[in-house]
């Protein structure tokens, strides 16, 4: 039940603690002493049966919506964290491919941006990417590449954000964080458009904050294993 408890909004535990203990101090020290007033044993009544009512309504909330939100949780999880997981494991897929190309090793953990300008000025957007479009499969640019990824991840947000109802506030913040992210808008932005860049540098900063943001979200979901 303890571990239940912990998983409640710590606003809601503080309440109900703050209520509890006003109502044990009430009862065990000054219910004894007699009222010097009607008034004011009217108050101490009134007082006690606004201070039931917030531990009637914490119990009700925790054994009829939160226990049951819990449980909706755990059942949607598996779904949840498949789809949170395909978004890192986008970001992972890419790093690992831009050090082979680039022969500069990065990883997700120790990943900064100078790293990232080190690796991305040794390839150029429209230089052939791992990976393979339309029919018979023509090799796509880095460019071409990263716009692959982004919907892949889009799509697994937009699942993942489906599921709302069930999610924390803190991963809904990191999924709207990466689907936010200036990468996402800078290589939507030059998709269509041929640019004269020589290589990736000028996307550094942007694809290292999402990286970042990936970090993040791989972070939180640690704590769910």
């Amino acid at each position: 039940m303890l571990k239940y408890l912990k998983t409640c909004p710590i606003e809601a535990n503080l309440i109900a603690l703050i209520a509890l203990v006003i109502l044990g101090i009430k009862v065990i020290f000054l219910n004894s002493i007699p009222a010097s007033s009607q008034l004011i044993y009217d108050f101490g009544v009134v007082f006690d049966a606004i201070l039931i009512s917030v531990l009637a309504s914490f119990i009700f909330y925790f054994f009829v919506v939160h226990l049951k939100a819990v449980s909706d949780r755990k059942t949607i999880w598996p779904y949840v964290g498949r789809h949170s997981n395909s978004i890192i494991g986008s970001c992972l897929g890419q790093l690992s491919e831009i050090s082979k190309a680039s022969g500069v090793a990065l990883t997700l953990k120790n990943l900064n941006v100078e790293d990232v300008s080190l690796a991305f000025a040794k390839i150029h957007p429209y230089s052939e990417a791992p990976l393979r479009i339309g029919y018979p499969g023509v090799a796509a640019n880095w460019i071409q590449y990263f716009e692959y990824h982004n919907r892949r991840s889009r799509v697994a947000i937009g699942r993942v954000l489906g599921q709302l109802i069930y999610l924390e506030p803190k991963h809904v913040s990191l999924i709207n964080a990466i689907d936010d992210c200036a990468h996402f808008m800078v290589i939507d932005g030059f998709g269509s458009h041929q640019v004269s860049n020589t290589d990736l540098t000028a996307w550094s900063s942007s694809f290292c904050d999402y990286c970042i943001f990936c970090r993040e979200l791989d972070d939180y979901l640690k704590k769910f294993d």
